[in-house]
């Protein structure tokens, strides 16, 4: 098992705590059995990198509601053509505004933005602590603004 996705597992359960404790609506599916992972790789007719695998190890998917904002990381049904001509499996999005994908064919990892395009990674790893250092930005501008709120309603 690959030291930095483990962290990155512990460190989205984390954050899902935090965000339970605020209201959100969290999951974390179950991971993949070995035979689940090769059953997989047959369907979508590539081999997965070993970082994804051991993602997959861990949990198929996690899902994150919170008001408006919407997270996923999931196992997805197939490889799809990427427009810049590589097969890709689109592993998650937040609400529309970013995808997460992999190219199957290098193992690099990307995030598209809506606003600021597209931002690749080297690693799943990466594009994992990408992610949870967004989750952890949102945790510091939310709870402050969570704890005013509360003081505003309580009239402290």
């Amino acid at each position: 098992m690959n030291k930095g996705i483990a962290e990155s597992y512990e460190c989205f359960v984390k954050i899902l705590k935090v965000l339970e404790q605020l209201g959100a609506e969290c999951q974390v599916e179950e991971g993949a059995s070995e035979a689940e992972i090769s059953e997989y790789e047959q369907k979508i007719g590539y081999k997965l990198f070993e970082e994804y695998k051991d993602w997959l190890r861990l949990t198929k998917g996690i899902e994150v509601s919170l008001g408006s904002i919407f997270v996923q990381i999931y196992m997805p049904d197939e490889a799809e053509d990427h427009e810049d001509g590589f097969k890709a499996l689109i592993i998650g999005d937040d609400a529309g505004f970013k995808n997460y994908y992999i190219n199957l064919e290098t193992g690099k990892s990307y995030v598209y933005d809506d606003d600021f395009g597209t931002t690749e990674f080297d690693s799943f790893e990466e594009l994992l602590l990408r992610i949870s250092s967004m989750s952890n930005s949102f945790l510091l501008i939310f709870l402050p603004l969570n704890f005013l709120f509360y003081l505003l309603l309580f009239d402290m």
